[in-house]
């Protein structure tokens, strides 16, 4: 009795859905069938999502708040990825501030009039 080799793209594909890269692909789990099993904060989460209820995200930078975004979640994962609508975002712009002239330093240009009249002052 003879047996074949199929090659990949021979197989049933039946088979294939089921067997990614040599792991098991459980069928039907994908974040939206996982979403009402969480339980904890991820849990809340899930009921806000259910319910419509509004929440506010607070975004953050290295050294601190940047500022918020208020939206209605559309889905989310264990990561805490969010995909939100109906979003109203604030921010806070950075301040530029502009550094003070050094006055009476001898090598700032402010202090280099004041100097010219000093030298004039004393020649006369």
């Amino acid at each position: 009795m003879t047996s074949f080799q199929f090659q990949t793209s021979q197989e049933d594909p039946e088979r294939s859905k089921t067997i990614r890269r040599g792991k098991k692909f459980k069928e039907g789990s994908n974040v939206l069938t996982k979403m009402p099993k969480i339980l904890g904060p991820l849990g809340m989460l899930y009921e806000c999502m259910e319910s419509r209820i509004r929440i506010k995200v607070y975004t953050r930078n290295a050294r601190g708040v940047r500022g918020h975004v208020e939206a209605y979640v559309a889905a989310f994962d264990k990561h805490w990825n969010l995909a939100l609508e109906d979003c109203f975002e604030v921010w806070t712009r950075k301040r530029k501030r502009k550094a003070p002239a050094a006055l009476g330093n001898h090598g700032s240009p402010i202090a280099f009039p004041f100097e010219f009249l000093l030298i004039q002052e004393q020649q006369d």
